[in-house]
């Protein structure tokens, strides 16, 4: 053997003995592990899910939440049964969701009900600039009336968040949790000083609730909890607002993100009239639950009742990055901009209600949306919604009044003689249905028609009566058209000029003129060729109506009036006057 294998096989048995050491110390160096790892019965249960983030921040905000409970399964087994994060991915991929995604809050809650967790940390990546993030982790108990939480957040460069950041939020979660215990011997101990029938019980759950409260800030003075519970504590015995206020201030310096002490200040500064704040902590508290839609919307609405529609809008858009498709955020948006006074956005956005769901047409959307469109102006868009405002709500007939009209006036003829034919059906009380469908029939040469709806409208609404003058004076004047008849001319004008009023009664009084003089002329040549008695005092009665009509429209054309009354009337007059004392003997 030569001196190089001889060194090659001492080579291999050095390498073979250190694998054997190895292997040989494996054994007890896992036992070591499974020492440290496996929690007792009565540790909780913890689940921690993958945190949401911005885009471009995936890798991140899977690395976080792996260190963090990394961390809570090595060094903290003792308080917490960390669920593996292989277990946790075989429970999303069954229920239809993937791995290392942001779930939504209702979904991890849904998980952790299915894992039977009593822990659960959920957290977020947030940019903060272009080269650090915001990193918060948030730990939350899954049951009991009033859950506790606690938040850690970090700011880190980006290049230098790892699994060790992770890591430091764990530790100072885990160091929050340690102060629950004792946070819910103070909430039992105000509960129970609340109830309490005698000065010796309230005496002693106070101490025990102070005590408690104490003991928590001891073994961790940032637990924002024990303040709350002190506030509470405050609150039970009867102490001043201010006393209240400063304890939740304080709950409020150690952990800003506890929804259950914004909750709380939000409360005071209702009580205290003070919109600001509450305000302030109200959008506070949806930094925290995001997708709490209907705290959201409420917040807008107390926006726009102190004229900040756009602090109202902005808040909305906050929760539709997350919903784009959410009814309630998009509705509560379209009101905010119209409290802006932004028509056409609000119109346009609570279109986008009725494209998600149909069903939500009812009469205030269509009220809304219609008044919107009105204020732009945009009469395409608002007879749109009109038409369809008739057929999901056909019994309610102002919208049949308001499609008619639209119709009319975009040439639609044909629509709007049925929009208001159904108007008129559903409200034949109503004077402007008849009014408004006389004159679709007046243009329709439908006279006759037309003239018993104006009668109609005029009966039904004395205030209608000049409009109706309107109608009847039209019939008159095409009554005198060739082929004229002049008696039916006479009629409709004369029912004109009886209800008209002002510029309409001068033009009716000079047209009923006109044709009295018409027709007494004809009535003249009627009594002179047959000898006829009746017709030439029929004549005389005409001239005598004549002239005062067309005397009180002589500013409708007074070169014509002044030749009527100065030749025309007077030579007729004394000729009706002769053939009366001739023909009736």
């Amino acid at each position: 053997m030569t001196w190089r294998a001889a060194h090659l096989s001492r080579l291999s048995r050095a390498a073979l003995l250190a694998l054997l050491g190895t292997a040989s110390g494996a054994a007890p160096l896992a036992a070591q592990l499974a020492r440290v790892t496996t929690s007792p019965p009565d540790a909780a249960k913890l689940l921690v899910v993958p945190f949401a983030r911005d885009s471009g921040d995936s890798a991140l905000a899977v690395t976080i939440p792996d260190g963090l409970r990394d961390r809570l399964r090595l060094a903290r087994a003792q308080t917490f049964n960390v669920i593996p994060k292989a277990s946790m991915n075989e429970a999303l991929v069954a229920s239809g969701f993937p791995q290392d995604m942001p779930l939504e809050p209702s979904v991890a809650r849904q998980l952790a009900r299915f894992l039977n967790v009593r822990v659960l940390v959920e957290g977020s990546v947030l940019r903060r600039g272009d080269d650090s993030v915001l990193l918060t982790a948030r730990l939350l108990e899954m049951s009991g009336e009033a859950p506790q939480s606690a938040t850690a957040t970090v700011v880190a460069a980006r290049g230098r968040a790892n699994g060790g950041t992770g890591s430091d939020l764990a530790n100072r979660l885990a160091d929050a949790y340690r102060s629950f215990e004792q946070v819910t011997n103070c909430r039992r101990a105000v509960d129970s000083l609340s109830a309490a029938r005698s000065t010796q019980d309230s005496t002693r759950y106070f101490t025990r609730a102070q005590q408690a409260a104490n003991r928590a800030l001891t073994q961790y003075s940032q637990s924002a909890g024990a303040h709350l519970c002190l506030a509470q504590l405050r609150r039970a015995e009867g102490a001043p607002t201010d006393s209240v206020l400063a304890s939740l201030q304080r709950a409020e310096a150690a952990d800003s993100l506890n929804s259950l002490v914004l909750r709380q200040l939000a409360r005071v500064y209702d009580e205290r009239g003070d919109t600001a704040n509450l305000l302030r902590e109200l959008h506070n508290i949806l930094k925290v639950e995001v997708r709490n839609d209907t705290l959201r919307v409420n917040t807008a609405r107390l926006f726009v009742l102190r004229d900040m529609a756009d602090s109202a809008i902005a808040l909305i858009d906050e929760g539709l990055a997350g919903s784009p498709s959410s009814v309630l955020l998009l509705n509560a948006r379209s009101i905010a901009l119209a409290a802006a006074r932004r028509w056409r956005d609000a119109a346009t956005t609570l279109a986008q209600v009725a494209e998600v769901d149909s069903s939500n047409i009812d009469s205030l959307f269509v009220y809304r949306i219609t008044t919107y469109f009105q204020q732009i102006p945009d009469s395409t868009n608002l007879h749109l919604w009109t038409r369809i405002a008739t057929e999901r709500l056909p019994t309610q007939s102002p919208y049949w009044y308001s499609l008619a009209n639209l119709s009319y006036a975009r040439g639609d003829t044909a629509g709007a003689v049925t929009a208001i034919r159904e108007y008129v059906r559903q409200q034949p009380a109503a004077g402007r249905g008849h009014l408004v469908y006389a004159t679709y029939l007046l243009g329709m040469n439908q006279v006759d028609s037309a003239l018993f709806h104006a009668t109609e409208a005029a009966n039904a609404d004395s205030t209608l009566k000049n409009a109706s003058a309107s109608v009847w004076l039209s019939g008159g004047v095409r009554a005198l058209q060739p082929p004229a008849d002049h008696e039916l001319a006479v009629q409709r004008l004369s029912m004109a000029a009886q209800n008209a009023v002002g510029r309409t009664k001068v033009t009716a009084s000079w047209f009923l003129g006109v044709a009295q003089v018409q027709l007494g002329i004809r009535t003249d040549s009627l009594a002179n060729a047959d000898r006829n008695c009746d017709q030439a005092r029929r004549a005389q009665e005409l001239w005598m109506a004549a002239e005062p009509n067309i005397i009180a429209g002589v500013a409708q054309d007074r070169e014509t009036a002044n030749r009527i009354l100065g030749q025309v009337i007077p030579a007729y007059k004394q000729r009706a006057d002769a053939m009366t004392r001739n023909f009736c003997r």
